[in-house]
């Protein structure tokens, strides 16, 4: 059995309609190779799927990070000078004000 993408959502909604399809999750939880009770953890969101139910879908486990979009923060000198507390060259939020009038990065040392 393959399935293309999917999320855990996407998994667990599979994992009840085969449910249904075999009659218990007990069942299901045996043509898979795990304990009714590991199944019953994954669709009730206790535990993620391993190896052996991924393996059953065609699906490897993939792990993704993205950034979230931020609020911008502004530095005040306390003299009229403002600036962005994320960095333009590394994308850190490391600018940090030096003096009055001057804010540099802790990462890149960038102005």
């Amino acid at each position: 059995m393959t399935e293309e993408s999917m999320g855990i959502d996407g998994l667990v909604c599979r994992l009840i309609e085969l449910t249904s399809e075999v009659g218990s999750q007990k069942g299901l939880a045996n043509i898979i190779g795990i304990s009714a009770q590991h199944m019953n953890d994954i669709i009730k969101g206790r535990r993620m799927p391993g190896p052996k139910v991924l393996d059953f879908f065609g699906l490897k486990k993939e792990i993704t990070y993205s950034l979230e979009p931020w609020e911008e923060i502004l530095l005040d000198d306390g003299f009229g000078n403002r600036w962005d507390a994320f960095c333009d060259v590394c994308g850190t939020k490391s600018v940090y004000i030096v003096r009055p009038g001057d804010a540099r990065c802790s990462i890149c040392e960038s102005r």
